[in-house]
């Protein structure tokens, strides 16, 4: 069984100014059903959040300038549940629901999804855009406080601190941002 990935931003660089970021997540807090999945994340200042599902195929589709309206794009899958525009929120885990995805996760025609969660201010500036977040069962997930950077050290040594569900295994490694979208869960 695969568990959760859990994204970990460590800035090192300076960094356009957004109005709001994503502290910790998303990611997956149930395995999800054809009709239903659950996320979870923090932002780092209260403000509002959007997030919706999208094919694997069709993921470049999108900019952090226009995330706020993939209700209207075509590709973005299910009913209106299954996506959220313009959600209050506070500082705290928010937790998503998406419902009435009409998503085919197993058989004939399956397809395979990658959910995204958007966050900014109340002010309405340029905000935060997840990575892709698959849409998978788990086994694992983390708890709150989600991985967290514990100290960096200066000889070069990065300290994180996870809180899992359950026991198991763990993976990390650390990549460029740039490079992100490209990291993918591998079963080891």
């Amino acid at each position: 069984d695969d568990g959760a990935l859990g994204r970990l931003p460590v800035h090192v660089s300076p960094q356009k100014a957004v109005s709001n970021l994503l502290g910790a997540g998303p990611m997956m807090a149930a395995n999800p059903t054809s009709s239903d999945v659950q996320l979870k994340f923090v932002a780092t200042n209260p403000g509002r959040y959007w997030a919706f599902i999208l094919p694997n195929d069709k993921i470049n589709v999108f900019t952090v300038e226009t995330a706020k309206f993939m209700d209207l794009n075509p590709d973005t899958v299910g009913q209106t549940g299954c996506r959220k525009n313009d959600v209050s929120m506070g500082t705290g885990e928010t937790i998503v629901e998406l419902t009435n995805c009409d998503l085919v996760l197993s058989g004939a025609g399956i397809t395979f999804y990658s959910a995204f969660v958007y966050v900014e201010d109340d002010s309405g500036g340029i905000g935060d855009l997840s990575p892709p977040v698959a849409v998978l069962d788990i086994s694992n997930t983390f708890l709150w406080p989600f991985p967290r950077i514990a100290a960096f050290d200066t000889n070069g040594s990065l300290f994180v601190e996870v809180f899992p569900r359950n026991s198991g295994r763990i993976w990390a490694r650390i990549v460029l941002a740039s490079l992100y979208p490209t990291v993918e869960r591998w079963a080891g």
